[in-house]
């Protein structure tokens, strides 16, 4: 059976975004995909959502929202007129447009994961994949961090 793959977003008030691989346990393996402050937190309840866009070769999607990590989850994508490799992620500042793009050979599979109001609907073309607990106790102007996590083969994080 493979190793797990699983896409972290941490909040932290100062600091580091926590003790590294070893505090994982398991020989798991993390790396920082992208990372930065959120100047702004809106007010009410907050969680973690994960969206997922779909495009065709060649296709555009362009729309904005709350601040957010991107993750090329299948295939290369286009952000901005970035390139993306897949399993690269980056960061779009919030309330900025930003397009995502395939390629125009190739498909791809896009994750957006922002902090919103639990309930709140994915822009349009999104599908929810995710949508974590409310969240208690957010920092003014916390750091947030965008992890890959890569779990051994009968690994565990416990």
């Amino acid at each position: 059976m493979p190793g797990a793959l699983l896409v972290a977003v941490a909040l932290a008030g100062c600091g580091g975004s926590g003790g590294g691989s070893n505090a994982l346990g398991g020989g798991a393996e993390v790396e920082t995909l992208a990372g930065f402050t959120l100047a702004r937190v809106a007010a009410g309840p907050l969680a973690w959502v994960t969206d997922e866009y779909r495009l065709a070769a060649g296709a555009i999607v362009e729309h904005a929202h709350e601040s957010a990590f991107v993750y090329a989850r299948g295939g290369a994508s286009l952000l901005g007129g970035k390139s993306l490799d897949e399993g690269a992620g980056a960061a779009v500042a919030g309330q900025t447009s930003h397009r995502h793009a395939a390629p125009q050979d190739a498909s791809s599979v896009v994750w957006e994961t922002r902090l919103a109001a639990p309930g709140a609907p994915p822009p349009p073309s999104g599908r929810r994949v995710f949508a974590g607990p409310r969240l208690r106790g957010i920092p003014a102007a916390p750091a947030a961090s965008f992890l890959l996590v890569r779990i051994s083969p009968g690994g565990d994080t416990s």
